[in-house]
């Protein structure tokens, strides 16, 4: 596969865009179109329960958002024509919940071009009998003419690879109020061209908290 990396950006569509500099937040409150739950839901939930998919979020390049709903739980996955990205169903360690609790997955766009594109992934859950809602945000990327996930490997040379995450490690460490979050090679997100470097796409680290965590620090790479 050519490196995502390296292809060129004739028109990107940049939705969520952050400004330079490292240690910016996103919760999940901050993406667009987020249903918050009202009434009796949990009060530790970012995301409301759904009881039916909706119809589909139709996005450029004939990539849409499509949604499926099981028992309690209905999540969404990211869909090029008929094969998935990410595919709309409820990972193994939580499908218990559909019948003993609820989950809800809701997959917006952080950043699209021809070539690839970057999703947030948004959870929330519960158990019953549990005393609160958990939840979580993700940033995943993928090859959209593959249909394959992108890692930090697919997108960087091995040694550059190595250093980026390093050295979003090292700031994690040494900045006090980003201590708890963590950056990882699957957590990538694009966001865009590089002042000076037009043909490089702009890389960041989605660094995920710990457990219960319903932000990202997106961190530069």
């Amino acid at each position: 596969m050519t490196s995502t990396a390296l292809l060129p950006l004739p028109l990107a569509l940049a939705l969520l865009a952050t400004p330079d500099g490292p240690g910016k937040h996103v919760s999940i409150r901050d993406l667009p179109d987020i249903v918050r739950p009202k009434g009796r839901a949990p009060t530790t939930a970012e995301l409301s329960i759904r009881h039916s998919p909706g119809p589909d979020r139709r996005l450029p390049g004939g990539l849409r958002i499509t949604t499926r709903c099981e028992d309690s739980c209905c999540v969404d996955g990211l869909m090029a024509g008929d094969k998935a990205l990410l595919a709309p169903q409820v990972d193994p360690d939580l499908r218990d919940h559909c019948a003993n609790g609820w989950y809800e997955r809701v997959v917006r766009v952080a950043y699209q071009d021809e070539s690839a594109v970057s999703i947030y992934v948004a959870e929330s859950w519960f158990y019953e009998g549990a005393a609160h809602a958990h939840n979580r945000l993700r940033c995943r990327s993928f090859d959209i003419a593959t249909r394959k996930q992108l890692r930090l490997a697919d997108v960087r040379p091995g040694a550059a690879a190595i250093r980026a995450l390093a050295q979003a490690r090292r700031l994690i460490r040494d900045t006090h109020d980003l201590h708890g979050y963590t950056p990882n090679a699957a957590g990538i997100r694009f966001r865009g061209p590089r002042t000076g470097k037009a043909a490089q796409l702009g890389l960041q680290f989605c660094a995920e908290g710990r457990d219960d965590s319903v932000d990202v620090v997106e961190i530069d790479g």
